[in-house]
């Protein structure tokens, strides 16, 4: 697909801008300007061209129309004759009349998107959004437009999009840019009366989408023409007969069983999985959310049969076929830039005939050539497709509703939200589209957001700091390790890392001496409560009345604290109601005395160590409550042995401590657990007042050894040229 630029006005540089921004859509530029440098346009794409006439009137088209002739319509009938009959294959097209002044913009049927915007006294054009951005229109969010998203699900229907400013031409509607600004001439048709021919001499491959809209489309490839010889791939003597075959691509989600393969002659079964990183890829491939989960099943597919088929036959619009009404206007956005991206033409058979009365042709065809065998591919009760999706990366979706981001935007309560999905999760509602929907919005504005930085890049975890402990300085080590997991051996997976970490720094002489004489090691409380199985996913939690209740007094409405129900139910389940009811109690008599941390007092250390998710945290603990670890003592005494053990010379006699520390959720910075060897607890809790382990993910322990001497700042002096006996002489 080309991609289409165009400026009206003094624009400058913006047609270069607005060319980069269409970068996926050829490496090979055409353009056009007037004389006055009040019009320009340009078309990108693999053998792009700009055509003229003799008026002096230029044209580029994206789709399939003759320039020619359209420049011939416009000079006999003006704008409103550019756009053809509505029998006519779609297109887009820009035309530039210099003599006039004006741009004409033409969307012909349901031909490809084309939007526009105004910035800085001129009007830009361009085949995406993206490229609009590019060229400097504001990336504001249009909150009307994300708040009918929200509820209803409705895009792609009318001229407004997902950014303020910016609008989309409707099918079948021209616009003159001039003087006058933007004035609409003609609205004709939106979709083609003929839909396109099926896989008509390409490579073709077939998705399926576990019900029989999908299954049925084996049917139609069967009965289309076979490509001719040299358009089919070179066939791998070892592969057999797979690489004639059919390819059938289905989307696997996380944890989800993998189906039975298709195993009807001819077909070639290529699941294709699917993960969180691939909605962020969809969306910023979109440019703009859509509201079926299906697309993002359609979009990993198409980017995995790059290369191996020229289209593929894909089940969206099966669902309007099967409600008899018009498919949605997205998809036209979703198979332009499908092609545009992956090189694949996404055919959608069902999304043309939906609502028309040529859908009983096109499922008769389906019908005669789908084979017997691949019937039972098809589930006969198949499930919600949003709730599918929504199950397989709940702890994606958690983490995004449970976000700072997602907390200060316009709309619902965040823990309303939360609440919702977890009842939707088990079972207790049913408007999966309102999460997915809530979902995308929030990882598109991260998308959209992350244009300009909004925080400053924290240090390196590598990087080690310091602190003053007595007089003294202490360095602090931060030590990386992978994600632990419920059931890990902790002391030596911990260990490992630790000893890596101690034998780098000891390529340093002035390090390894001070690991010589005596260092110390602390470790954070919640990857132990991991590892021991004490750490709860908000999906396995459910609140009951009392922690909903008593959650509504805290005025911590942190989601580490015990403002939240399933934080406070964990801190129920650990301490018992009773004692929880006279904690509150007592929390409250404390406040009319002006006594602060009654209520901790008499709830007991458990409590206090409950912690709910940490944004910053890494998996499972970001989506997660934790409790205390178990028996944190025991837990530092076998991981001081388990270093000694792995580092086996002077440096393993310098270890003279560990320490289990916590981020104290009453007083802020740390919170000393447990420790082991010769410091008491106030020392591990002065070097790590500002809580090291708590700011930064993945840095689950941090080695603490005495700072070596710094070197001086002062400049060298100089040395003074030529030998003792030279100077001597000299000086004679």
């Amino acid at each position: 697909m080309a991609g289409l630029a165009a400026y009206f006005g003094i624009g400058g540089h913006a047609l270069d801008e607005l060319v980069r921004g269409l970068a996926p859509r050829g490496d090979e530029v055409a353009d056009w300007h007037d004389d006055a440098g009040h019009l320009a346009m340009a078309v990108r794409a693999g053998i792009p061209q700009v055509h003229r006439d003799h008026r002096g009137a230029a044209v580029v088209v994206d789709g399939v129309a003759e320039p020619s002739t359209l420049l011939a319509r416009y000079a006999e009938g003006g704008a409103g004759a550019v756009s053809g009959r509505a029998a006519t294959d779609p297109y887009a097209a820009v035309l530039a009349d210099p003599a006039r002044g004006v741009l004409v913009l033409c969307r012909h049927g349901d031909g490809p998107p084309l939007y526009y915007a105004r910035h800085d006294g001129a009007v830009l054009v361009a085949s995406e959004p993206a490229a609009l951005l590019a060229a400097g229109v504001p990336a504001r969010p249009d909150p009307d437009t994300m708040a009918r998203f929200r509820v209803d699900g409705d895009c792609d229907v009318d001229t407004r999009t997902f950014l303020a400013g910016v609008r989309r031409l409707l099918p079948g509607q021209v616009l003159e840019v001039g003087a006058h600004g933007v004035r609409p001439v003609a609205h004709g048709a939106g979709t083609p009366a003929t839909p396109p021919p099926v896989g008509a001499g390409l490579r073709l491959g077939v998705r399926l989408d576990g019900a029989m809209t999908g299954v049925a489309l084996l049917g139609l490839a069967r009965t289309e023409p076979v490509p001719p010889a040299d358009a089919l791939p070179t066939a791998d003597p070892a592969a057999g007969d797979d690489a004639d075959a059919l390819p059938v691509y289905r989307a696997l989600l996380p944890e989800a069983t993998t189906p039975d393969a298709v195993t009807a002659p001819g077909l070639r079964d290529a699941p294709v999985p699917v993960t969180v990183a691939d909605v962020d890829d969809l969306l910023a491939g979109l440019g703009e959310p859509v509201p079926d989960p299906d697309v993002l099943a359609a979009w990993v597919v198409a980017r995995r049969a790059a290369g191996e088929v020229d289209a593929i036959l894909d089940p969206l619009g099966g669902t309007a076929l099967l409600a008899d009404t018009v498919a949605p206007g997205y998809l036209t956005r979703v198979a332009d830039r499908v092609t545009t991206r992956f090189g694949v033409a996404l055919q959608m058979p069902y999304r043309h005939v939906a609502g028309t009365g040529a859908a009983r042709e096109l499922l008769a065809r389906c019908r005669r050539g789908l084979p017997a065998e691949a019937v039972p591919a098809a589930d006969p009760a198949p499930a919600d497709p949003t709730l599918a999706v929504l199950r397989a990366l709940r702890a994606d979706v958690y983490a995004t509703f449970l976000s700072t981001s997602f907390a200060r935007r316009p709309g619902p309560d965040p823990r309303e939200v939360v609440a919702g999905f977890g009842d939707l999760l088990a079972g207790r509602r049913g408007d999966a589209g309102r999460f997915w929907r809530a979902f995308l919005l929030e990882r598109w504005l991260r998308l959209i957001e992350s244009g300009t930085p909004v925080r400053p890049v924290e240090a390196a975890p590598e990087r080690p700091s310091s602190t003053t402990v007595d007089g003294a300085r202490w360095l602090r080590l931060p030590v990386v390790t992978r994600t632990l997991r419920a059931g890990d051996a902790y002391a030596d997976s911990i260990a490992w890392y630790v000893t890596e970490r101690v034998r780098a720094a000891c390529a340093d002489d002035r390090y390894r001496r001070r690991f010589g004489r005596c260092w110390y090691l602390v470790v954070a409380a919640r990857p132990l409560a991991v590892a021991q199985g004490r750490v709860r996913p908000l999906w396995e939690l459910r609140p009951g009345w009392w922690a909903r209740r008593m959650s509504g007094f805290v005025r911590d409405r942190s989601w580490q604290g015990l403002g939240n129900p399933w934080t406070m139910q964990t801190a129920i389940d650990e301490a018992g109601l009773r004692r929880m009811l006279f904690a509150a109690a007592a929390g409250a008599g404390g406040r009319l005395v002006h006594r602060q941390g009654m209520f901790d007092r008499v709830a007991g250390e458990p409590v206090r160590q409950v912690r709910g998710p940490v944004e910053r945290a890494t998996f499972p603990a970001n989506v997660a409550v934790a409790a205390a670890p178990t028996d944190p003592g025991a837990a530092a005494a076998e991981l001081l042995a388990a270093v000694r053990a792995g580092l086996r010379d002077d440096v393993a006699t310098g270890i003279a401590g560990c320490a289990v520390v916590g981020t104290d959720r009453v007083g802020g910075g740390c919170q000393v657990l447990a420790c082991v060897g010769d410091r008491p607890a106030d020392f591990y809790a002065a070097a790590c007042a500002d809580d090291p382990l708590g700011r930064l993910a993945g840095t689950p322990a941090a080695v603490l050894l005495l700072a070596p001497p710094e070197t001086a700042t002062s400049a060298p002096r100089p040395r003074r040229n030529g030998s003792r006996a030279a100077r001597r002489a000299a000086a004679r």
